[in-house]
């Protein structure tokens, strides 16, 4: 019987791990001044969906810039391994 690593829809766990991983990391910081009691006047919760968005955007970037991932004979394939 040949045992094959598991798979969620497709995708490997090791890359849906280190998905939860970089939006564990991106939402950390604003949850925690969220928590923070002298920190709620200015914490609100579109500011924490902004913020959330930006660290995301802002990973996915770094990942598409990449010199290890930017092929320019290729860039559509370079922005799809660098979203990823």
């Amino acid at each position: 019987m040949c045992h094959t690593p598991p798979r969620v829809a497709g995708y490997p766990i090791l890359s849906l791990f280190l998905i939860s991983n970089m939006l564990t990391t991106c939402c950390f910081l604003l949850v925690a001044l969220g928590l923070w009691e002298r920190a709620k006047p200015y914490v609100t919760e579109s500011g924490l969906v902004f913020g959330f968005c930006v660290a995301m955007l802002t990973c996915t970037a770094y990942g598409i810039g990449d010199p290890n991932n930017w092929d320019p004979s290729d860039p559509q394939l370079s922005i799809r391994r660098g979203a990823w």
